[in-house]
């Protein structure tokens, strides 16, 4: 997708899940840290060496959304761990922007267990943009709630997580209001 190729409207925040969206796991569930990067197999592994992949489109999704001009990425996850998942987003970089790590690109993060009403009135507080104006990817269904609210939301299917096409998809429906 080039500057020329973007839809007509984008989102002003792309907010994700987590667990199931952009990696195949519950972090929770892991033996934790200390979390470190595996450079043989490109994966972050926890203390016992068990492995926290990232489904395989997600670094190119967070590179491309950088291209798109002042659209935010915002973390909306329920999670018991919350610094482990800070800890897991921080390990993988993205090479094509100057080894910057995911964590960094998200400007904000709203990672506890509790509702994702309350995740994105939080959101919507920190960053002011109307919930219309936010693009949502998560894995379960019960986090449709949020539609109430004015916020898209696209289920991703948890054994695939989030696909660039899924994600181009979503983009092309946003910019026609298709949802």
């Amino acid at each position: 997708m080039t500057k020329s190729s973007l839809p007509a409207k984008l989102p002003e925040c792309i907010v994700f899940d987590l667990d199931e969206t952009i990696w195949p796991l519950d972090v929770d569930c892991t033996w934790g840290p200390p979390f470190s990067y595996d450079n043989t197999h490109k994966v972050v592994v926890d203390e016992r060496g068990g492995r926290i992949p990232l489904f395989p489109d997600i670094l190119r999704i967070f590179a491309l959304i950088q291209t798109f001009p002042g659209v935010k990425i915002a973390i909306a996850s329920r999670t018991m761990t919350p610094d482990w998942a800070a800890q897991v987003l921080k390990l993988y970089r993205i090479p094509e922007l100057g080894n910057v790590d995911l964590y960094s690109l998200c400007s904000v993060f709203e990672m506890y267990d509790d509702r994702k009403t309350i995740h994105f009135r939080n959101i919507h507080k920190k960053t002011g943009i109307a919930y219309q104006d936010m693009l949502f990817f998560d894995d379960n269904r019960m986090n449709l709630c949020v539609q109430p609210l004015g916020v898209k939301v696209v289920l991703v299917n948890r054994r695939q997580g989030l696909t660039m096409d899924i994600f181009l998809e979503a983009l092309d429906r946003f910019s026609k209001s298709a949802f």
